[in-house]
């Protein structure tokens, strides 16, 4: 039985699935308040599921972070500067559009070669 005042969150919901990329990615509630424009203190209430966002806010935070963690896997094995809302922004910015496998593609184009001739 749930107390009053208690919420149930599903664990498909949003703010679970933001909480745990969050963690998993190493993401602060202040970048994350920052990139997604969620106040920090809402969002701290809902990624430790005491209070759930508006449904606007709780699918920007939740794509946003998708998005982040689809990026984290596609740059692997560099890491994503999860201190820097700029540097963060400025990946979801070149990245727009492109799906994971098209990320590592470029990626990989530019630490396996630019097609210059080394002997030049």
């Amino acid at each position: 039985m749930m107390e009053e005042g208690s919420m149930a969150f599903a664990a498909l919901s949003p703010e679970v699935i933001s909480a745990n990329i969050m963690r998993d990615l190493g993401l602060s509630n202040a970048v994350v308040s920052a990139l997604t424009g969620v106040e920090k203190t809402r969002l701290g209430y809902a990624v430790r599921q005491l209070r759930a966002l508006d449904r606007e806010d709780a699918e920007n935070l939740k794509s946003t972070l998708l998005r982040l963690q689809e990026i984290a896997r596609a740059i692997h094995p560099f890491q994503l500067d999860v201190k820097s809302v700029p540097n963060l922004e400025l990946m979801l910015k070149t990245f727009e559009g492109m799906d994971e496998d098209k990320i590592a593609a470029r990626i990989r184009v530019v630490f396996e070669g630019d097609g210059y001739d080394d002997d030049e």
